[in-house]
This record gives C-alpha cells, sequence and structure tokens, in this order.
C-alpha cells in the first residue's frame, strides 16, 4: 500500500503529462494493423487506444484471460491468512521482527512478521491444504461473524506450535484488512510482441508471497523494459516496439522461472514435518555457520564445498 502511494506521488511529481485515470478497469485489448494502433476496451464500455499497452494488472489479469484464455494459473496446496497489527500508543515494534521474520514450526505451519511502519506490522500464518479458499478472501468483504471466525481459525491453528504473544497480534489486528492468499503461479508466457503488448509483473509471471519477490520482479519488469525501450530508440532496428519486447523477454525469463521456483522451495520448506523438518534446520545452521565463520577456512576449498553439498541437497530435498 505504501509503495504503491509513492510510485502514484513520483508519477504526479515528475511529471504533468501522465493522465492517471482510476476506475478504469481495461478488459480487452487488440492490435489494429491498419492504424498500428493498440485499442483497449474498459469494463464501463469505453474505448481507447494507444501505441504500446503496458499490462500490469495483476496475477488475475483480465487482459490476459481475455488474450489466452488457455492459460490457467497452478494451486500449489498452501494458503496463507494474513492481517496487520496496529501498535497501542507508545507501544515498540517487538524485537524479533526487527527487520523481519521468518519461521518453520515442524507441525506444517510456518509464520512470517515483518514491520510496515513505526505504527503497525504485517504477519502471516500458511499451511498446507488440497483446495483454494472461496471468497470472500478480503476482510473489508466479510461480515462481522465471518471476520471473528478467521481470527478464531487463525488461533487454533498456532495452538501447541506458535507463542501466545503471536496469537495476542492475530486477536488485535485490523479486521477490514484481513487478507487469504491462495498460492497460485505459472511459469512466464511470451509476449505479444508484434501486437505492441506487454505483460509484466504478476500479469507475467505470477507467483506466491511465499517467494518474496513479487513486487521486485514487476519493479525489475519496468525497468529492464523501459531500458530495453530508451536503448532501441531512434535506431534503425524497424519496430522499435516490437523489437524491445522480443529483448525484454529474452532477459527476464530466467529470473522470473527461478524466483517461481525458490518459491516452491519456500512451500516445501514451511510445510516440511519430521525428517524433512530436522533437515532442512541442520541445512540452514550449517550455511549460518559457514557464512559466520568464513575467517575459518580462509585459503581452503573446504567451505565452497559445504555450500556446494548443502545447496545440492535443498534442491532435491
Amino acid at each position: 500500500y505504501n509503495l504503491r502511494n509513492r510510485l502514484v506521488d513520483e508519477v504526479k511529481r515528475s511529471s504533468s503529462v501522465i493522465d492517471l485515470q482510476w476506475n478504469s478497469h481495461v478488459i480487452k485489448a487488440d492490435y489494429d494493423k491498419i492504424t498500428n494502433k493498440v485499442i483497449v476496451e474498459l469494463q464501463d464500455g469505453r474505448r481507447d487506444e494507444c501505441d504500446l499497452l503496458i499490462v500490469a494488472d495483476g496475477m488475475h489479469s483480465s487482459v490476459r484471460r481475455y488474450m489466452f484464455p488457455d492459460i490457467k494459473l497452478n494451486f500449489h496446496k498452501h494458503i496463507l491468512l494474513t492481517g496487520i497489527t496496529p501498535l497501542n500508543e507508545g507501544e515498540q515494534l517487538p524485537d524479533q521482527i526487527c527487520p523481519l521474520l521468518f519461521g518453520t514450526t515442524g507441525q506444517g505451519v510456518s509464520v512470517f512478521l515483518a514491520p510496515i511502519d513505526e505504527k503497525s506490522f504485517f504477519w502471516s500464518l500458511s499451511y498446507h491444504s488440497e483446495q483454494p479458499r472461496s471468497p470472500p478472501l478480503i476482510g473489508s468483504a466479510m461480515s462481522k461473524d465471518e471476520q471473528e471466525n478467521l481470527i478464531n481459525e487463525i488461533v487454533a491453528r498456532s495452538m501447541n506450535c506458535l507463542s501466545d504473544e503471536f496469537r495476542s497480534f492475530v486477536k488485535r489486528c485490523d479486521r477490514q484488512r484481513l487478507l487469504i492468499i491462495n498460492c497460485y503461479d505459472k511459469f512466464p508466457h511470451q509476449n505479444p510482441s508484434e501486437k505492441h503488448i506487454i505483460f509484466i509483473g504478476d500479469a507475467l509471471h505470477p507467483m506466491s508471497p511465499m517467494g518474496g519477490n513479487g513486487a521486485n520482479m514487476a519493479i525489475r519488469d519496468g525497468v529492464d523494459f523501459v531500458e530495453t525501450l530508451i536503448k532501441n530508440y531512434g535506431t534503425n532496428n524497424g519496430n522499435v516496439i516490437e523489437q524491445s519486447i522480443k529483448e525484454f523477454d529474452r532477459c527476464h525469463t530466467k529470473r522470473s522461472v527461478n524466483a517461481i521456483k525458490i518459491s516452491h522451495r519456500n512451500i516445501s520448506t514451511a510445510e516440511s514435518t519430521g525428517l524433512k523438518f530436522y533437515a532442512n534446520i541442520l541445512i540452514m545452521k550449517i550455511l549460518v555457520f559457514v557464512m559466520t565463520n568464513r575467517v575459518l577456512f580462509k585459503r581452503s576449498l573446504f567451505s565452497l564445498a559445504i555450500c556446494a553439498v548443502v545447496i545440492i541437497f535443498l534442491l532435491f530435498l
């Protein structure tokens, strides 16, 4: 939320020619070869045109569903129950969440906490589920009974594996900002460069929050594409827009796929129980030991060998 406001404020501050239009949900986009324009249709029936359409309408992209109806998201059988807890007057952020905390319990439940600002912090509890949750998924769309039922569910799921302090955070949270996240993702598709349409962020490569990379990847997509567009502008490469989209596809695919694979491994770690849980703990302790005692292994390949073994084991665990 704060990041979005910062980006909007920067656009308003740095440019007087950009027209921000709210409540203008694009549902269709087609390329007109005759006019060399992208024609967009809005949810309210209005139509508009542009030279280049950058689609950044998120994981459940309406434009992607229209242009690629056969592309489906993959549910990774993992659900996050999240909330935001405000601090009382004079209360400090808990020490254990500065800067953030991620933990797995060994009982198929994991927890994440991170500060939002000086007055509130974010928390989540995640667990394995064979089926995605049904709406309502947002606290503001829930009745008071549904909100309290969700709070009680989170408290119950945290019993015997998380502290009373965590449950106190949950009970104090802002009910309107409760959120249920079904962990969906998909590997990136090829952008329709010949139509002067480019997808970025979760519209292109949706990934679950377990990767911790969603917003970062969206910003990186924007920067990479703009830099490519600037580089090609004024050259004799023919269609600058089409060429730039193709170059962007070549550069982003590897990092996008890697980020999604990391989220898969994080889900596996979060859900781990029994021997797999203890193996993950051992791996983390070995990595921390190697990283904090590099002087012991100076001028030696021993630390490199340990890291290689640990990484290989982690990849195939």
